[in-house]
């Protein structure tokens, strides 16, 4: 969990002045932190935390087919605009979903966070 702490404080600076880059690098993230190893945890942190990677994943599909590069995100939408009209509305659907997802992981990591003494990334308890 520290270094997914320490990913996300040093992505938080990095991305200040770029939001697209935020949302690319949410991929990233993802990858960090299926890599966390959960062996011997308690098995309710570990089914949490597996519950965690799981949303996670199910998030990043609001991203699928989108280009790597943060300049290039703007011409992506305006190409599925054109092709789909209501791209942005479906978008936006998804994206309150997503949203809805994440703040019950947030909260389920809090809990374990209290519990445990650490502090979930992304979370309330998490560094500023």
């Amino acid at each position: 969990m520290a270094s997914l702490n320490a990913y996300s404080k040093k992505r938080e600076t990095e991305l200040k002045g770029n939001p697209l880059a935020g949302l690319l690098a949410f991929r990233t993230m993802i990858a960090g932190a299926k890599a966390v190893q959960t062996d011997g945890l308690p098995d309710d942190l570990k089914a949490t935390y597996a519950d965690c990677i799981v949303i996670l994943n199910k998030a990043s599909e609001v991203f699928t087919g989108w280009p790597d590069k943060p300049e290039e995100v703007v011409n992506y939408l305006r190409q599925q605009m054109a092709q789909d009209p209501k791209y942005m509305e479906a978008f936006s659907a998804k994206m309150t979903a997503m949203s809805k997802d994440m703040d019950v992981m947030s909260r389920k990591m809090d809990e374990m966070g209290k519990k445990y003494g650490f502090s979930a990334v992304g979370g309330p308890g998490a560094p500023k």
